[in-house]
């Protein structure tokens, strides 16, 4: 399967990008310069048009508590570091099947 990945460094360059661009699926580090993924996370939920993109994040923090806590409570898949490339490959493909697999179920059901 083949990705068009557009990468950027900060959440507010993430929402320009996201304001203009159709995305399948957001996938950000949690620890960012500035503002970060939780940010990120808020500012997608708050905003109709973009609060329904599914999100999933990266982490070298995983064991942190407060970072548990945040993707426990919003049920976000979270893909620990290190990881390998292959590893990443996988777990973009398996977030992109469960969010067709909600979409379709979605549509449907109404």
């Amino acid at each position: 399967m083949k990705y068009r990945a557009i990468a950027v460094s900060t959440v507010d360059a993430a929402l320009d990008v996201l304001r203009s661009t159709r995305a399948d699926l957001v996938l950000a580090d949690l620890r960012m310069p500035g503002k970060d993924g939780q940010d990120l996370f808020a500012a997608l939920r708050a905003q109709p048009h973009l609060g329904g993109i599914p999100v999933a994040f990266t982490t070298g923090d995983a064991a942190n508590p407060s970072t548990r806590s945040f993707l426990e409570e919003h049920g976000l898949p979270v893909l620990a570091k290190p990881y390998r490339s292959a590893e990443l490959l996988d777990f973009v493909a398996r977030q992109l099947e469960v969010s067709t697999a909600s979409t379709t179920g979605r549509s449907q059901s109404a």
